[in-house]
């Protein structure tokens, strides 16, 4: 099974058409509503110790947004260290 950031679907990430429109998205600067949107999951670091201070907090969010934020930031922050 292929990842959401490969293929030839139209919704997938490397699509020329789905690249574009969130790259419009981006240049102008008004996210999508689904980007505004996350899951926040808390994991236990340690199995079976569910102490308020032994859990970690993590946010969900879209696929796409996460990618374009790759990519956005990781060069910055290469260039930072």
């Amino acid at each position: 099974m292929k990842s959401a950031l490969q293929g030839k679907h139209p919704f997938s990430i490397s699509h020329p058409f789905f690249s574009a429109k969130t790259t419009v998205a981006l240049n102008l600067g008004i996210p999508y509503n689904h980007w505004k949107q996350g899951v926040t999951v808390m994991l236990e670091k340690e199995f079976k110790v569910n102490l308020m201070n032994k859990l970690q907090a993590m946010l969900l969010i879209e696929t796409d947004f996460n990618a374009k934020n790759k990519l956005i930031f990781c060069n910055k922050m290469l260039h930072v260290i």
